[in-house]
């Protein structure tokens, strides 16, 4: 893939090869500052104003409260150099009309100021003459860095803080004074910037204690305003693969502006090279008009804060928030806090909502309230939309523009890392490899035997996030395509697809896949043909349009499973208008491409009111995601899934329906009580196997595992004895081979990523073969014939993120050390001592134990 690479993004690199640098056992704690600036025409007569302003906001509502003792992290809105386009003599022009005439018109009028800058950016980048929005923008380079690079960096190292503040920026150099002056620089000025190169970019810039620039992490999708290339900005976005996280002495930091705090695919890729403290820099808007969509503050949380309840290793956002009017735009909202539940303040929400886990902090909303909690009443929507009326541009209203300049702030803190241990052998076999140009994400194997495929995400060529299949020959897999390729949409990422699965052999086999295609994550599917490529696609997913406009869905995690009638089943989670969070749904298909209605496997409503105003619809699950299905050897199914519980805890649990009618009886709680998440299923010989991630309560993840035979469950156990606290180890996949359990999952000991499997009464097994400085991540298995099962795995160096696969035997002849032999009697001994009451249960029901807000 032809990737663009700035000077500034080998800043990004971190300091360690691992995942992250070792530091001393104790508790991370830090406070977090989460800023909503309120931008006003007066703030930008002159560069000295817009500082003065900044600083004025900084000295009342946040030196005051920094603490000497913990590190600071201050966060600053989308946008904040927004206003800062409008400064000085030359932004005059745009600051005359900017009421009467609107944005687009004042930021059109700057052009003849900044006439000699954009001949000088024509110069160095004649192709920026195609969009104009791209050329101004390249003019005011100096004057933009200037803002929010000095200004920012200035503060950071006077305060001893760091500092994260969003613009859009061409890279940057920093010249000497008379190429400054060029540039637009004043005369006396002794430096100043000019673009480095020509592809601007939403950007986050991340400021150290002593002043320096730690960073820059960048916005993946964008607005239509953002990426329009004639009447727009012309920004670019980053793709998802190349997504970069800080690792700063506190807590690894990830980026996701606006959009991107609802992307599928952006967190699940956090996640993986794990991210713990996201900041969601924001310039949103009509935060209390719903204009025929979701209530505003439902629609906010959709994004960050249900992804830290939904993603087990995503602990922390803050959202800054721009707010005021500009122009004819305006920007609201309430600057907050969120964590993982249990952790927060219980009588916290957003606006128009019911107190609910999970919320740090949160601040005011506009000038009136004497309290962000006086608002958490579901009855004062209407209200609250009347006072949001009279808050927009050219309402005439005695509130208009009275939105609040607010800072918020919580003490918080994430668990010790993890003391480090050796990295296991590596295997000693060598990986196959999938070979193609470009990276490839998240493989899925799907179906057994003869009949095995591959999914992924492929990333090769300029069609940047396209799903791909891979069919097994019994050795090794065929050369991969395209489901449904397209061509790619220059300057966004609406082409992209994510989360690929597939059943079937040979030609008819099904694929499913999320497309963004719409500006929502639907669910698709198609059947392949004999080139390997796909039918046309089928909506697997039922969600409804409603007077003609396709409403906002965040389906995710999709599953498919080929049933013994020959029909094919689908599982996801299914999030669609006007809920706020998603339920797990299956829908049927006979011949592979029609689907029947969804269901929800929980047995609640399948309808919504859509009448936003008056509160969150009856039946709302307390949000659901990552499922799996299986069918039984009596022809069951059984499906499970992660649920919160009333207090906003991720718990496993599962349900047994029918094949043909899809009713599925009552459900069952499967994990005790520390947190849960990601379940896999495996079924075969009569038995029923649920692995998945529990918390070990010193900040890391463990495998547990239950099995069901002869109509019971059993007790849960730790796959693997030898797990380090505090470590983590995720992506489990049980398998029932030869009368025995096996789980292969992703193990992080060592500060790298491998791949374990776990074997009952065996010695634990890596089975990758990454080098010292590689990870393997993410991986899934399945059966071969006889005792034999593969694996595949996301091989991610230097070089780039590639899939490796192996197939090795499980058969009971297969040896491991007597060391290994010993450590498993050792581990049966115990189990019966417990039986016996004789020694404490090592199993998922110690306390839950969390950062926690003081």
């Amino acid at each position: 893939m032809n990737r663009w690479k700035s000077v500034l993004a080998g800043l990004l690199l971190l300091a360690s090869p691992g995942l992250w640098a070792q530091g001393a056992a104790e508790p991370r704690d830090m406070r977090l500052f989460s800023v909503a600036h309120m931008h006003r025409l007066d703030d930008v007569t002159s560069i000295a104003s817009f500082r003065a302003a900044i600083r004025e906001q900084f000295e009342a509502e946040i030196a005051p409260h920094l603490r000497a003792d913990v590190p600071n992290l201050v966060a600053y809105p989308e946008n904040q150099t927004l206003m800062a386009y409008l400064v000085g003599l030359r932004g005059a022009p745009g600051r005359a009309v900017l009421d009467s005439a609107g944005a687009i018109a004042a930021l059109i009028s700057l052009a003849p100021g900044y006439a000699p800058q954009e001949t000088l950016a024509l110069a160095r980048f004649p192709s920026a003459a195609q969009s104009p929005g791209q050329l101004l923008q390249l003019a005011v380079t100096d004057t933009l860095a200037r803002l929010a690079v000095d200004t920012f960096s200035a503060l950071a190292a006077e305060y001893d803080v760091y500092i994260t503040i969003s613009s859009n920026l061409a890279p940057f150099e920093r010249v000497d004074a008379a190429t400054a002056v060029l540039w637009g620089a004043a005369p006396d000025a002794s430096d100043g910037f000019r673009p480095a190169d020509a592809d601007i970019r939403n950007r986050n810039y991340f400021f150290g204690p002593d002043g320096s620039l730690l960073g820059v992490q960048d916005k993946a999708y964008l607005v239509p305003i953002e990426r329009e290339r004639t009447l727009g900005l012309g920004l670019l976005g980053i793709e998802t693969v190349d997504l970069p996280v800080l690792d700063l002495p506190f807590a690894r930091v990830g980026t996701v502006i606006s959009k991107d705090a609802w992307m599928i695919d952006v967190n699940e890729r956090l996640e993986q090279i794990n991210a713990e403290l996201l900041i969601q820099p924001e310039a949103f808007g009509s935060w209390g008009a719903p204009r025929g969509d979701l209530w505003p503050p439902d629609k906010f949380q959709r994004g960050g804060w249900w992804m830290l309840q939904k993603h087990p290793g995503l602990k922390i956002n803050v959202t800054p928030m721009l707010t005021g009017n500009f122009g004819d735009l305006d920007f609201d909202g309430q600057p907050f806090i969120a964590v993982e539940a249990p952790g927060g303040d219980p009588d916290l929400c957003l606006m128009g909502q019911r107190p609910e886990y999970g919320w740090a902090a949160v601040g005011d909303w506009s000038t009136l309230e004497q309290s962000p909690k006086s608002l958490c009443d579901e009855g004062l929507r209407p209200m609250l939309a009347e006072r949001a009326r009279a808050m927009l541009p050219g309402s005439g209203d005695a509130l208009e523009n009275a939105y609040a300049s607010d800072v918020v702030f919580a003490d918080l803190r994430l668990p010790p890392r993890p003391k480090l241990q050796a990295r296991p052998a590596p295997a000693t076999q060598a990986a196959e490899r999938i070979e193609r140009p470009g990276d490839q994400l998240l493989p899925r194997l799907g179906g057994e035997g003869e009949a095995l495929r591959l999914a992924f995400v492929d990333t090769a060529g300029e069609a940047r996030q396209n799903v791909a299949v891979a069919a097994f020959d019994g050795a090794r897999f065929s050369s991969a395509a395209w489901v449904a390729p397209r061509a790619a949409t220059a300057y966004d990422h609406f082409d992209n697809q994510w989360s690929g699965a597939a059943i079937g052999a040979g030609e008819g086999s099904l694929v499913g896949w999320l497309d963004f295609a719409t500006e929502n994550w639907d669910v698709q599917s198609a059947t392949l043909t004999g080139d390997g490529q796909g039918s046309a696609p089928e909506r697997v997913d039922d969600a409804e349009r409603e007077a003609g406009t396709l409403r906002e869905r965040g389906h995710a995690d999709l599953r498919l499973l080929r049933l013994k009638d020959g029909s094919a089943l689908a599982i996801w989670s299914d999030l669609r208008w006007p809920w706020v969070k998603p339920q797990i749904r299956l829908a049927r298909s006979e011949d592979a491409s029609r689907w029947s209605p969804s269901v929800r496997v929980d047995g609640g409503p399948l309808q919504a009111s859509d009448n936003v105003l008056a509160g969150r619809s009856a039946g709302e699950t307390r949000g659901q995601a990552h499922a799996d299905v299986v069918q039984m050897d009596n022809g069951r199914l059984y499906a499970v899934w992660q649920e919160q519980d009333a207090q906003g805890i991720a718990t496993i649990w599962g349900a047994s329906g029918d094949a043909s009618s899809l009713r599925f009886g009552p459900r069952e709680r499967l994990s005790a009580s520390a947190a849960a998440y990601r379940p896999r299923l495996d079924a075969s010989s009569g038995v029923l196997l649920v692995a998945w991630e529990a918390d070990d309560g010193a900040g890391g993840r463990r495998i547990m595992l239950r099995r069901h035979e002869a109509g019971r469950w059993g007790p849960s156990i730790l796959v693997d004895p030898s797990a380090v606290a505090g470590a983590v180890q995720r992506y489990p996949r049980p398998l029932w081979i030869a009368g025995q359990w096996a789980v292969v999952f992703e193990d992080q000991r060592s500060g790298f990523s491998d791949v374990l499997l776990a074997r009952q009464g065996r010695a634990l097994q890596r089975i990758d073969d990454a080098a010292d400085t590689a990870h393997a991540r993410a991986p899934d298995a399945s059966r071969l014939a006889g005792s034999r099962i593969l694996v595949a795995w996301q091989h991610e160096d230097e070089a780039g993120i590639g899939l490796r696969y192996r197939s090795l035997s499980l058969a009971s002849s297969d040896g491991s050390g007597s060391a290994g032999g010993l450590l498993w009697l050792a581990f049966f001994a115990a189990l019966l001592m417990l039986r016996r009451g004789l020694v404490a249960p090592r199993d998922d029901s110690g306390p839950v134990r969390r950062h926690t807000s003081a």
